[in-house]
């Protein structure tokens, strides 16, 4: 296996982890909450602690990342996510559980903005889109493998069981990183200078890229938590079929990650993420913007995913080209904290407005949650077009 190759996969297999870890706490909060004695509304908390300690750490890392072996800083990082996912396993009660999801928080962004400068390093960006697709991947293999195995484990074991799991397979993930990743220090180059972060903002390019960045994920996250009570309260989705949804979007979104990343290659970012934009906002219309919806569940639920998969790739693909090879793990930390405060400030927007009725448990305004998701949507093409432009007068003037 060539090393281009090599490093890609084992980056795909280090953000499998991390989406692992992030993904399984939302299904296992019933099950936690009552072993714990945590109240079902301070659930939330427990996945606030993760973004927000990955904002943090987005933040603070774009000060320092690039002054280290990209092996080494991610190297570190899964130490860390392993570490703090290992602790959620043995929380007593809600502090302790919020205390090991910022431990995970706090090395999950960083792992995730070196593996992607890591890509950004190795990749030339003539191959860089099919490279983000396979990276991209480990939210597909989560759908379909992870949460699924992962609810199983619980049910055979305990609650406890999928953390310890998940723990232990970053750990055996740190060993493989040690073993299949070279060192990677050309960014180290000691004759370029170090960008301050305030420069680095204050690049036209870097701040459209980060604005196409924050769309896309307030977009999705303003309705992906309300979309479980939605289809099982108000909807009567039955709640044993629910994980079959995610196996049917997961694969059909891994098939569409594989087209994206080649269709970005060939034809640039903007064509893919204005398509992701229209299956975005068609599956939204039709699957959540009335009550009863236009097509059944499983269609609209699909779309929105392949949609996730069309657009991620194009903003992801796209952002590597943004910084200079010093600069990426930089930017990439100020992207993680951008994907983090977005979705958290899109959950937190759309939950304000939403109300349970007490005795059907409905939930509502569905359409106007529906409404924000589409108007945020459509922003992500338009930064995109935007900062496309600027590259091309930076790459003329170059």
């Amino acid at each position: 296996m060539s090393t281009e190759r090599r490093v890609v996969w084992t980056v795909a297999l280090v953000q499998l982890m991390n989406v692992l870890d992030f993904m399984i706490v939302m299904p296992l909060g019933d099950d936690f909450s009552k072993a714990l004695d945590i109240p079902q509304s301070d659930v939330g908390y427990v996945a606030g602690a993760y973004t927000l300690a990955a904002f943090t750490s987005g933040v603070v890392g774009a000060r320092f990342l690039d002054r280290f072996c990209r092996k080494r800083v991610l190297l570190v990082a899964m130490i860390g996510l392993g570490l703090g996912t290992i602790m959620g396993g043995l929380a007593v009660g809600l502090g302790s559980m919020i205390a090991a999801r910022i431990v995970a928080g706090l090395f999950g962004g960083p792992a995730t903005a070196t593996s992607l400068a890591i890509v950004a390093d190795v990749v030339p960006v003539e191959r860089r889109g099919r490279a983000m697709a396979i990276v991209m991947a480990g939210f597909s293999v989560a759908s379909v493998i992870g949460l699924p195995l992962g609810l199983m484990l619980a049910r055979q074991g305990s609650w406890r069981t999928p953390f310890f799991v998940i723990g232990g397979l970053v750990l055996v993930t740190f060993v493989l990183v040690a073993m299949w990743m070279p060192t990677l220090v050309g960014h180290l180059d000691r004759t370029l200078r170090r960008t301050p972060a305030r420069e680095l903002l204050a690049r036209r390019e870097i701040m459209l890229g980060l604005a196409t960045t924050g769309c896309v994920m307030f977009s999705v996250f303003s309705i992906v938590p309300h979309i479980p009570t939605y289809l099982i309260n108000n909807l009567g989705f039955p709640r044993d079929h629910y994980e079959l949804l995610y196996l049917a979007g997961g694969v059909v979104s891994f098939g569409v990650l594989q087209i994206a990343g080649r269709w970005v290659d060939r034809h640039g970012s903007l064509p893919v993420i204005i398509t992701g934009t229209i299956v975005a906002l068609t599956s939204i219309a039709t699957g959540f913007l009335h009550e009863p919806p236009f097509v059944p569940v499983v269609v609209s639920f699909v779309l929105f995913m392949a949609s996730g998969s069309l657009r991620g790739v194009a903003q992801s693909t796209l952002a590597t080209r943004l910084p200079a090879a010093n600069e990426r793990a930089q930017f990439m930390s100020l992207q993680s904290a951008v994907q983090h405060a977005a979705a958290t400030l899109g959950a937190f927007a759309t939950a304000s407005i939403m109300v349970t009725d007490p005795v059907t448990k409905h939930v509502s305004p569905m359409w106007l949650v529906a409404i924000i998701a589409m108007i945020a949507a459509v922003g992500a093409p338009i930064c995109l077009a935007a900062t496309e432009r600027v590259l091309r007068r930076r790459d003329r003037a170059m």
